[in-house]
């Protein structure tokens, strides 16, 4: 393939690597911190840089004696950050699994999960692609038969993303098809999407809702979003919208968490209940996710 695509098993070493350098490079945090006040280190799933980073500048100027600092990497990087005790939260896609629960136990901690919010993945293709297509043939393209789109090559945004661990979680994946490859960056997916035919895009539709309206305009200019359809193609096809997530007829809908493994109540505790309040969930509503709990709408009526 083309020397810009790498192979997801190159990046193993590079997983070790970052976590080593996070932990070594990132500097104490204070143990005397409260849920207002104090200094910790965070790791976020890269997709939801904007909304996190928003929801920090807000806590902050409520609280201007807390300093949170964010570490924005592949979701697995960050979860593994975690595991390292590099930093006391992470927010991203996915719970904890069996093994890194296990890892927790030994070291006597409970870890505590906040629901924030609900995403799609989302599927991209050219302007010239088939406008839909059926869960099944997803799953179908994700264990290699392809027996019917010969040239067909799927690309991710990074092989530690967000987007690849729901799928492969979702099929029961243990490995990836020869013909799945990762990039380095969204804007290098939409990029590969617009001038390849035979491409179909998966990334984080976060990514893309929370885009401004010219850079929005710019990519929906170049791609188009793919319909799929739930196990019943009878029920219709379904974009990744907020609507269609809400009543979950969009298929493929991964769950946003805060994971803390503070032992106490402390900063990371406090900016977790920050965004799970009404004016947190606000923020992450702008920013094109689906809540956890909607925020209220007060109507006055004047007679």
């Amino acid at each position: 393939m083309r020397g810009s695509i790498r192979r997801f098993i190159l990046f193993g070493v590079l997983s070790i690597n970052l976590i080593i350098s996070i932990s070594c490079g990132a500097p104490e945090t204070s143990d005397i911190d409260t849920i207002t006040q104090g200094q910790i280190y965070i790791s976020v799933d890269e997709s939801l840089k904007d909304v996190v980073s928003t929801g920090i500048y807000n806590f902050q100027q409520i609280n201007p004696d807390a300093k949170i600092t964010a570490l924005y990497l592949p979701q697995e990087h960050a979860y593994k950050a975690l595991l390292s005790d590099s930093v006391r939260l992470v927010i991203g896609g996915r719970y904890l699994n069996e093994q890194e629960l296990k890892n927790f136990a030994a070291k006597k901690i409970t870890p505590r999960k906040t629901p924030l919010a609900k995403d799609a993945v989302a599927l991209i293709v050219g302007k010239n692609y088939v406008d839909s297509i059926s869960l099944s043939t997803l799953e179908s393209w994700m264990k290699g038969n392809i027996s019917n789109y010969a040239d067909l090559v799927l690309v991710f945004d990074n092989s530690a993303s967000g987007a690849v661990s729901y799928l492969m979680d979702r099929f029961e994946l243990a490995e990836l098809p020869k013909q799945v490859y990762a990039l380095n960056t969204n804007e290098e997916v939409v990029n590969y999407v617009a001038e390849n035919l035979n491409a179909v895009g998966i990334l984080a539709n976060n990514w893309i809702t929370q885009l401004g309206a010219a850079d929005k305009a710019a990519i929906d200019a170049k791609i188009k979003y793919l319909a799929i359809s739930g196990a019943d193609t009878r029920k219709g096809y379904f974009f990744p919208e907020q609507t269609f997530i809400a009543d979950s007829t969009y298929p493929l809908i991964r769950s946003i968490y805060g994971i803390s493994n503070e032992s106490r109540v402390g900063l990371g505790t406090g900016f977790l209940s920050f965004l799970a309040s009404e004016r947190g969930q606000r923020i992450i509503l702008k920013a094109g996710l689906l809540p956890n709990d909607m925020p209220s709408r007060e109507l006055i009526i004047h007679e």
